[in-house]
């Protein structure tokens, strides 16, 4: 007979092992949901998106940079969210990715328009840093469109959270 009353020490042992294994589950299932990108948005730049669009494919972003409507006869998005300030970056140097979401919410925060040939500042604007986030997604191989957008959730002039 055992020298404890009640169950025996296999027992026990075998109880406490699982209260551990259930806490050291517990703890990585936490960690992961809490990993940037899973639950709270990744902070990342806009070339990095651009350079591998497949790795964040899905993954909840943060962003920043200026955000341009497209105002000419333009297939596919209307808004884009540029890196650098486009009137004062070469355009081929100047990182963009397409942006999806509610149009008066995004009309809000559009800095530039672009006519297809030239940028120019918003009628009744001031050109403000805006932060962005939201679900990347890479579309594939499309004609008419970007290949990879950002599905906006929220968007805030920098400097702000909310």
């Amino acid at each position: 007979m055992s020298s404890y009353p009640g169950w025996p020490r296999v027992s026990r042992i075998a109880i406490i092992l699982l209260v551990v294994l259930l806490a050291l589950a517990l703890a990585l299932c936490a960690a992961f949901l809490t990993l940037p990108g899973v639950l709270s948005p990744r902070q990342t730049k806009i070339a990095d998106l651009l350079a591998s669009p497949i790795a964040y494919d899905g993954m909840k972003i943060k962003t920043q940079g200026y955000l341009v409507r497209y105002t000419g006869a333009f297939f596919g998005d209307r808004y884009a969210l540029y890196a650098y300030d486009p009137m004062n970056q070469y355009f081929a140097e100047n990182p963009s990715v397409a942006v999806g979401g509610n149009s008066e919410t995004l009309d809000h925060y559009v800095s530039f328009v672009y006519d297809g040939t030239r940028f120019d500042i918003r009628e009744g604007a001031r050109p403000v840093e805006v932060a962005i986030e939201g679900t990347f997604r890479f579309r594939g191989r499309v004609t008419d469109a970007s290949p990879y957008y950002i599905e906006v959730s929220r968007v805030y002039p920098l400097g702000q959270t909310s």
